[in-house]
């Protein structure tokens, strides 16, 4: 992480992209969402193709004429959705997860050089839907797949783990083996997830970008 600094020094601004993780700050003086965003991308960041947000009034940045708070704050950073009604992330894995229970021999069609979905990007994601999965059951309902499967996603945890922190990732692990306690390994297995869950909350804890990492989920980012 390296920090950038632009004329006119008043205020400190920690920029945070949800995916990836990829953290920057500058300081600056800019009043307006305009006069950040250059700053913003020359901080390394593909305004193109992500959405912003500030964590004081948990305003969308989207008019340039936005006006920004004026006491240090956050920026976070988050995927634009690049097709219009398109699924985002955990509703593609919501409509996969729909397919496989109908076609479960379609199983290897969602993996690619030995990555699974969540391992994917999520454009790769769509387009994998798209193709196996929206076509394959478009004309066999009226109603739309993305209205059918939006019905279901609440009921499905979040498995993109790429914006987890690594403490988050050993809880989800512990809690998915918790239903294969009848096997004789799942003694030892906990007792190693529970013995890595304490190194990485050790490492983890002072890590400026893990709490970004949690307060841009509890924003909704």
């Amino acid at each position: 992480m390296s920090e950038v600094q632009a004329p006119g020094i008043s205020r400190e601004i920690t920029i945070y992209a949800t995916r990836g993780g990829q953290m920057q700050k500058i300081t600056t003086d800019v009043t307006t969402w305009g006069e950040l965003q250059p700053l913003v991308r020359n901080a390394g960041f593909d305004l193109s193709s992500l959405l912003a947000a500030e964590n004081i009034t948990k305003t969308d940045l989207v008019n340039d004429l936005a006006v920004l708070p004026t006491t240090a704050f956050r920026l976070f950073l988050r995927p634009r959705q690049t097709k219009s009604g398109a699924l985002d992330r955990k509703e593609c894995f919501a409509a996969i997860k729909v397919h496989l229970l109908n076609h479960p021999e379609d199983k290897n069609k969602f993996s690619i050089n030995g990555r699974n979905v969540t391992q994917l990007p999520t454009a790769t994601v769509q387009e994998l839907v798209a193709i196996h999965c929206v076509k394959a059951t478009a004309t066999a309902n009226s109603r739309t797949v993305n209205e059918s499967v939006r019905e279901v996603v609440g009921t499905l945890p979040e498995v993109d783990d790429t914006d987890l922190t690594d403490v988050e990732k050993v809880e989800e692990a512990i809690a998915l083996i918790s239903s294969l306690d009848s096997y004789d390994s799942h003694y030892k297995a906990n007792k190693h997830l529970n013995r890595l869950l304490e190194e990485v909350s050790f490492s983890d804890s002072d890590s400026e970008e893990s709490s970004l990492a949690k307060e841009a989920r509890k924003l909704g980012y």
